[in-house]
């Protein structure tokens, strides 16, 4: 039987201890949606990269109480730290972009504002919300830190870790020094993880302005493919490529 796992801000307990549970919005989720009782099981996480298995103690519209009964360390780590640097697309694109990309292991989003983006922010709290539950549903121990839109002028005048772009007419990914990943620890155990910042335009790709500021600064820039991809499916192949 699968056993569902949700995200708690506060900080998971030892074996045997009793947690006490407040928010409204979880306990809702648990009675109407997933219609726990007591006796039932779930998996609570602190983005600290332990989880717990728990039981159900007590269950009101007010408050939970659950019997830690395991508590270990999750397993799911990414095989590079990977920081997007994803221009704002419009629709539900982003959204999609965080969903699948926080699956795929993407440690870390910056959306960019840039010279083609046609949406010019984003909705944070939703977004947030996006991360967390594509955390939960994936495994993920520890969530993706999410900052708030910065220029690409900004973002590349920032240090960036072996930073790369991408463009249709760039030279072929396949055929760079970054694949495949080399796992140097474990990020969560106090090691490194080998760092990759990844740059992704919006619709109707960067502008001639950018690619010269990616020459100036000595990002490369890397081609996916002989096709024209949208943005949110070369996002998720790129980051596809390094992660998996």
């Amino acid at each position: 039987m699968r056993v569902h796992r949700f995200y708690v801000n506060k900080p998971i307990l030892e074996k045997g201890s009793v947690m006490t549970l407040s928010n409204s919005e979880l306990l809702y989720q648990w009675r109407h949606v997933f219609r726990f009782n007591v006796g039932s099981f779930t998996t609570l996480f602190d983005n600290s990269g332990f989880e717990a298995l728990c039981q159900i103690a007590e269950l009101s519209f007010r408050e939970a109480s659950l019997l830690v009964v395991k508590k270990e360390q999750n397993t799911m780590l990414p095989r590079r730290e990977v920081f997007l640097y994803q221009s704002i697309i419009k629709g539900g694109n982003f959204d999609l972009v965080l969903e699948k990309c926080t699956e795929l292991g993407v440690s870390h989003f910056v959306p960019v504002l840039s010279d083609r983006s046609e949406k010019k922010n984003i909705n944070m709290e939703r977004s947030l919300k996006i991360v967390k539950e594509a955390s939960e549903q994936s495994g993920r121990g520890i969530l993706p830190t999410m900052s708030e839109p910065v220029s690409l002028g900004d973002a590349v005048s920032s240090p960036l870790v072996n930073p790369i772009a991408f463009h249709p007419y760039g030279s072929p990914f396949r055929e760079s020094k970054i694949l495949p990943a080399r796992t140097t620890g474990i990020v969560q155990s106090g090691g490194n993880l080998e760092s990759t910042s990844v740059l992704i335009g919006p619709e109707g790709g960067w502008s001639d302005r950018e690619i010269s500021l990616f020459e100036k600064k000595a990002i490369p820039l890397y081609s996916l493919g002989s096709t024209i991809l949208r943005a949110e499916t070369a996002t998720i192949a790129a980051t596809s490529l390094l992660l998996l």
